[in-house]
């Protein structure tokens, strides 16, 4: 038997088949445009670097490395100014103490004088700086070493982002260092880091690591040169 004329029971007739293939294509493609904006959505909600910001902001970005060793590293965040670089971000960073082997060829490459964020982000990791304390840092005479580096009068106050620098990748998350960023004032302020970070107050923080970070400057006042 046949049903209607040109057709097999059970089966649709070319047309109706061109219909819904039609129609599919026309799903997968808009399902498809879909997740395309969903992920640059969420790529555009990744926040800049500092050397994309810092660049973006004042034309020009440079980092040099102050002082290294195994356990620290202390760096400046620089733009070109009239009369040399100006330090934007002064950037000590306390390596972990036990390095996971997925991070020692960019932390090879680290050491050797590259950008952290740049590196890892530039190997296909995904970053993550979950705010530990965000305030102010009071500059005396004994920090005219950081003030020269940022061309600053003394006393000044400045913005202190304390953050632990994680990376992930494949499902698998790595902590690998933590990161006290000073600010220039005409950079970011406390309320920009809040905006762009959020994070807690800890009194514990004040009492046990401000004290540790001036330290740190002190010991290496000889290295924080322009």
């Amino acid at each position: 038997m046949t049903g209607k004329k040109g057709t097999v029971p059970g089966m649709q007739d070319t047309s109706t088949l061109r219909r819904c293939a039609s129609a599919h294509t026309a799903r997968s493609a808009i399902a498809a445009g879909f997740v395309i904006l969903l992920l640059s959505a969420c790529a555009a909600q990744q926040p800049q670097l500092n050397s994309e910001r810092i660049e973006a902001r004042f034309g020009s970005y440079s980092v040099r490395v102050l002082y290294q060793d195994s356990h620290w590293r202390i760096s400046s965040l620089e733009s070109a100014g009239a009369g040399g670089p100006i330090t934007r971000t002064l950037a000590i960073v306390q390596f972990a103490e036990s390095m996971a082997a997925e991070l020692r060829e960019a932390h090879r490459q680290i050491v050797s004088g590259t950008s952290i964020g740049t590196t890892f982000r530039d190997s296909g990791w995904t970053i993550s700086k979950p705010a530990v304390y965000i305030g102010t840092f009071e500059l005396t005479a004994k920090e005219a070493a950081v003030a020269s580096l940022m061309t600053i009068r003394l006393p000044a106050t400045v913005a202190l982002h304390v953050y632990d620098f994680e990376v992930s990748v494949g499902g698998r998350q790595f902590h690998y260092a933590r990161v006290a960023e000073l600010h220039h004032p005409q950079y970011l302020a406390e309320r920009d880091l809040f905006d762009l970070y959020g994070g807690p107050l800890t009194t514990q923080f004040d009492q046990d690591v401000l004290p540790t970070l001036y330290a740190v400057l002190h010991e290496k006042e000889r290295s924080l040169v322009r």
